[in-house]
């Protein structure tokens, strides 16, 4: 597999909308409106070739805990990996992906805010057999944590920092499949999955 260059194409102002809008739902107290343990849909002639996250300008928004560049590179590698690794096309696919921003909720908050967290991304895909980009501007995903009882009270309040992050990547991996689905064209795949 040939090496995949580490940036992807330059962010504008829709990156911007993206963390409005990803802080207005956040404070919503928006979820994603699927099942988190729903089975990865089938892609088609899709194989996971490289995931490329760069997080070095991800901004903190208001009110979050802080997660290093590591701790956000790596939930998000792993939650990419693990959704779009048993695909078994035979065209390989690259991503890459910008975090944009993230609001991990804090202890303490109180129970009339109980704010949820959040993740926005900008993300690229990569065709390496035609060593081309297949997006013409980053597309943007904000996904926010899933809903429990245990959350009510605010997630800050009973789930850790790496927990929270873990289950946004895992519904950022959900939304990036959604929009791959979206454009069946790229890699064969079923709209109907």
């Amino acid at each position: 597999m040939p090496a995949v260059a580490t940036e992807a194409a330059p962010r504008g102002p829709i990156t911007r909308r993206a963390l409005a809008v990803g802080l207005c739902a956040a404070l919503a107290g928006c979820t994603l409106p699927e099942a988190p343990d729903r089975a990865a849909a089938d892609l088609g002639d899709f194989r996971l070739g490289h995931v490329v996250v760069v997080a070095r300008e991800a901004q903190k928004l208001p009110f979050s805990r802080p997660a290093d560049e590591a701790m956000l590179r790596d939930a998000i590698t792993q939650a990419v990996r693990a959704r779009f690794g048993g695909q078994e096309g035979s065209r390989f696919f690259h991503f890459g992906i910008f975090v944009d921003g993230y609001a991990l909720a804090a202890p303490g908050v109180p129970v009339l805010a109980a704010p949820k967290s959040t993740l926005a991304l900008s993300v690229t895909l990569w065709d390496d057999a035609t060593q081309t980009i297949l997006t013409a501007s980053p597309e943007p995903i904000v996904v926010f944590e899933n809903a429990s009882g245990a959350t009510v009270l605010g997630s800050g309040l009973v789930r850790g920092a790496d927990e929270q992050l873990a289950g946004l990547a895992a519904n950022a991996a959900r939304a990036i499949e959604a929009w791959l689905l979206e454009h069946p064209e790229w890699t064969g795949a079923d709209a109907g999955s």
